[in-house]
């Protein structure tokens, strides 16, 4: 059989307007020479990322995009439709009879301060949840998880589970009781709602380098930090519901704030999510290996958690794989997941897109590629062929592509399942794939153990 792949795009925060344009260096020496010649010298990378985004999106080898929030910045909801119309042209050709779906979740600068505090923790979330529904996208979570089915080739479908970590964004009326009493007032919160906007004191710029503006006004230093992230209780309830039901080892997740604490220090009086520690427990305890893509943190790290046996119980080892987007102006990710003859996802790649130093995205093969097996019992993994194979392999020691191929002749095993085979016993720990990510044809094979059993 050829393996079977569900391919995800993962975009990371847009923040339209504030698009920044980093270029290739130019050393100038004249400030007064042509600015279009200087133009024509430079590459622009967000335009290299999008113009990359948009070939890779419409080559017919995507299933899905998924879209990791912050579509403005602030709460600047007048942005919040152009973005996810630009969205929608660079991700969808009309022309192609194989379009991706394209899902998303909200994030907290999508939040307008406004909004969020006359109408509640939904109505917040209107301008987001109406571009969505215009642009033909798939709707997207705001009070609770909601479950989408990505639908790839060979049949395989893979659900996708969306949260939405932004609730708390802006709303006064989540305040904690110390600070909710500074609003209680009807005259302070319409004070605080004017100066939304309003342009705060820059204030010295702190040893480390960065930096920051803060105003004078207690209220607009509180307003600016009204941003609570946590999965809500409904949203929690409802995913491990869901999760229960599922027969698959496996479980796909997307939400905008990340799980683990972030690298760079946040100063901030809510600073990571509030909830996230007791979500990985669940998580980690559902008895499935889990993926869950984020962004928020404008870093692309890439994060696992394992669980092992505790002791006394036959609960099987899983994973919580993080794996988070850059901010769109950085690149973007293309999570693969592949999945054995039963829908099982077995082996999760992650393939890089980001700008090289002269501020361009080459093709796939020009990317990094890692690759991630999921924790399983080699039972599922080592099936009646991959043993056969590993048969002929434990002798050999060491092969190439080509020669593989050839010991495999008497087997009746085609290339294609040769390929899936091989990457069976490498995620059960029995192989080694040298080139693993570059054309199959580069691979060298080398038998690592045993199988036993």
């Amino acid at each position: 059989m050829k393996t079977k792949i569900t391919r995800v795009l993962q975009v990371g925060d847009i923040h339209l307007p504030e698009w920044p344009s980093k270029t290739t260096d130019i050393d100038i020496k004249d400030g007064n020479f042509s600015k279009e010649i200087i133009g024509e010298l430079t590459q622009d990378r967000l335009s290299q990322v999008l113009k990359a985004l948009n070939k890779v999106a419409n080559s017919g080898s995507v299933d899905a995009v998924a879209l990791m929030g912050d579509y403005t910045s602030r709460g600047d909801i007048k942005f919040i439709r152009p973005a996810v119309q630009i969205m929608r042209a660079i991700l969808r050709d009309d022309s192609n009879e194989r379009q991706p779906l394209v899902f998303g979740v909200p994030g907290n600068h999508d939040v307008a301060k406004e909004t969020a505090a006359i109408g509640g923790p939904i109505v917040k979330f209107d301008p987001i949840q109406q571009a969505f529904k215009e642009f033909g996208f798939l709707e997207l979570p705001v009070e609770d998880c909601i479950v989408h089915q990505i639908s790839a080739e060979h049949d395989v479908r893979l659900p996708v589970y969306l949260l939405n970590s932004s609730i708390g964004s802006m709303s006064m009326h989540l305040l904690p009781k110390p600070l909710s009493d500074e609003f209680t007032d009807d005259k302070l919160g319409q004070e605080a709602i004017e100066l939304v906007g309003k342009e705060p004191v820059v204030a010295a710029e702190p040893a480390f380098g960065h930096p920051y503006s803060q105003s004078s006004n207690r209220l607009h230093q509180l307003y600016k930090q009204l941003d609570t992230p946590y999965f809500s209780k409904t949203a929690l309830d409802t995913l491990l519901d869901q999760l229960d039901k599922e027969q698959s080892s496996f479980a796909f997740l997307c939400a905008h704030h990340n799980l683990l604490p972030q690298r760079v220090p946040r100063i901030s009086p809510y600073s990571e999510m509030l909830n996230a520690g007791l979500v990985r427990s669940h998580l980690l305890g559902s008895g499935k290996n889990i993926v869950y893509l984020h962004g928020h943190i404008h870093e692309g790290p890439v994060e696992q958690v394992v669980r092992t046996t505790e002791h006394g119980t036959e609960r099987p080892n899983r994973q919580l794989l993080c794996i988070s987007a850059p901010p769109i102006w950085e690149g973007f990710n293309e999570v693969a997941f592949f999945h054995q003859e039963d829908g099982e996802v077995f082996l999760v790649r992650l393939i890089e897109y980001r700008p090289d130093e002269n501020g361009r995205i080459g093709n796939y093969s020009d990317q990094r590629a890692t690759f991630f097996p999921l924790i399983a019992d080699n039972r599922t993994l080592l099936t009646r062929n991959a043993r056969k194979l590993w048969d002929r392999l434990r002798d050999s020691k060491r092969l190439n592509w080509r020669e593989a191929v050839d010991e495999c002749g008497s087997l009746h095993i085609n290339e294609d399942e040769l390929e899936h085979l091989l990457l069976l016993l490498f995620c059960a720990g029995v192989v080694e794939l040298v080139n693993l990510g570059k054309p199959r044809a580069k691979w060298r094979i080398v038998a690592m153990e045993g199988l036993g059993g």
